[in-house]
């Protein structure tokens, strides 16, 4: 037990520092370059260098750390999976939602549901695949597609439980998506950043939950 709550720990702070410190980094980068006199499309091309870049950097160095943390000889492989996995899995949901938001906000408004409604409809499920992804590429490179589909079970749910968790003490709290003066106080990106933030670290403790019972399993064998 004391393995398994152990890298839990490990692995949830390991996420926080390599994947939302590395996505903070990128995000400060592009708003230097907002603020810069750059032309218009040379600030959305050094954007876009930089977003791609920062997640893959960012998923590189999370799937080396998680590599060492379960004591895998190869983490430099594991590390390419996971960077090839983590970042274009994130750019495609920013990409995907910033397609389909509008349109779906337009027709939810049309049938009488909350603009925060339709944000949690879209948001909490992409929360969730995407940390699936993440967990799928890194359990592939530990040790193959067995503990990729198990570390994406465990990941994907506890995200997208944690994401819909804070989501909702937010709204309860009077951070509500589309509300009057909810642009003002920038509501959207205070509620995306709190619970995709609070469902990396849960889906990170996740996966060391579970690797930490692989652990707790060889010690038991050892001791036979």
């Amino acid at each position: 037990m004391d393995s398994r709550r152990d890298t839990a720990i490990a692995a949830a702070a390991i996420t926080a520092r390599d994947l939302i410190g590395g996505i903070v980094i990128a995000v400060a980068l592009g708003s230097l370059a907002d603020a810069s006199p750059l032309p218009f499309v040379a600030r959305r091309v050094f954007d876009g260098v930089v977003a791609l870049c920062g997640t893959l950097l960012a998923g590189r160095l999370w799937g080396q750390d998680m590599a060492t943390l379960a004591h895998v000889p190869d983490a430099r492989g594991t590390a390419r999976l996971t960077a090839l996995a983590v970042g274009p899995a994130i750019l495609a949901a920013g990409a995907i939602l910033a397609a389909i938001e509008p349109a779906a906000v337009a027709r939810a408004t049309r049938a009488g549901y909350s603009i925060h409604f339709v944000y949690s409809v879209l948001f909490v499920p992409v929360a969730g695949i995407v940390a699936a992804v993440g967990a799928f590429a890194l359990g592939v490179g530990l040790n193959g597609r067995a503990l990729g589909m198990r570390l994406a079970a465990n990941a994907g749910a506890a995200a997208l439980l944690t994401f819909l968790a804070v989501d909702l003490l937010m709204y309860a709290l009077g951070w509500r998506v589309g509300a009057p003066n909810a642009g003002r106080r920038a509501t959207m990106l205070v509620v995306t950043a709190l619970s995709a933030s609070a469902a990396a670290i849960a889906a990170g403790g996740a996966i060391g939950a579970r690797l930490g019972r692989a652990v707790d399993r060889s010690v038991a064998v050892g001791s036979a």
